[in-house]
């Protein structure tokens, strides 16, 4: 069941632009069909009718998806952020630095990668049968204690394609397909939810998380 969430966190890197990979193209109406099937039309999330209208799908699978995930890229770290109980999503953090262990003090990491890390943001719906994701390039600058984050296009990481299509012939094989950045954006403005204005909400927030909002354009965000 899909419960209250937490409070809105206003973190600029939760801002980056989502990438979708390339794969099977989805129609449109199909996913808004499922979108309807999940979420009432024009009934604020405060109308006592609102919750009679949403049941989700057990979790389930998430520590199998995680545990296959680790399988098959063996030489990277993931990590699970997944929050079930709040957001209708698995989300998964691979450290795109081979043979890289995570450490406990985000500063020492970032030294032992020379400022620069780069992250692939995997989001796998659990309430449909959806995917997508994004590279996030994060930079510290440690003389000025300063944090910048920017999205990176897949086609500037030809090295990682490896890494990609394994991680997208799994998700296929589970028969999960992923979604265009134009889906992802597409707003659904009958649909409330607790984290984004009315009129604003677009089919990512529905079948992702609303905790952050989507961005077609590329942009480097500072801290």
């Amino acid at each position: 069941m899909y419960t209250t969430k937490a409070l809105h966190i206003q973190s600029n890197y939760l801002q980056s632009e989502l990438k979708a990979g390339e794969g099977e193209v989805v129609d449109l109406n199909e996913v808004l069909t499922e979108v309807y099937d999940l979420y009432p039309r024009g009934i604020s999330q405060n109308d006592a009718k609102y919750k009679t209208f949403i049941e989700f799908m057990e979790e389930g699978s998430l520590e199998k998806i995680y545990q296959d995930i680790i399988e098959i890229l063996k030489n990277y770290e993931v990590l699970n952020w997944s929050k079930v109980e709040e957001y209708p999503c698995y989300e998964f953090v691979i450290l795109l630095h081979k043979n890289q262990l995570i450490l406990d003090d985000d500063i020492d990491l970032m030294r032992s990668l020379n400022g620069v890390r780069e992250d692939l943001l995997l989001y796998i719906s659990y309430i449909s049968n959806y995917y997508c994701y994004y590279i996030r390039e994060t930079t510290y600058s440690e003389d000025i204690d300063q944090w910048s984050f920017k999205k990176i296009g897949l086609s500037e990481k030809p090295e990682i394609a490896d890494l990609i299509n394994k991680l997208n012939a799994y998700l296929e094989q589970m028969n999960y397909r992923m979604l265009s950045n134009d889906i992802l954006s597409h707003k659904v403005p009958d649909v409330d939810l607790e984290l984004i204005p009315y009129g604003e909400v677009t089919i990512f927030h529905c079948l992702f998380t609303d905790l952050l909002d989507f961005i077609i354009d590329s942009k480097e965000l500072s801290s």
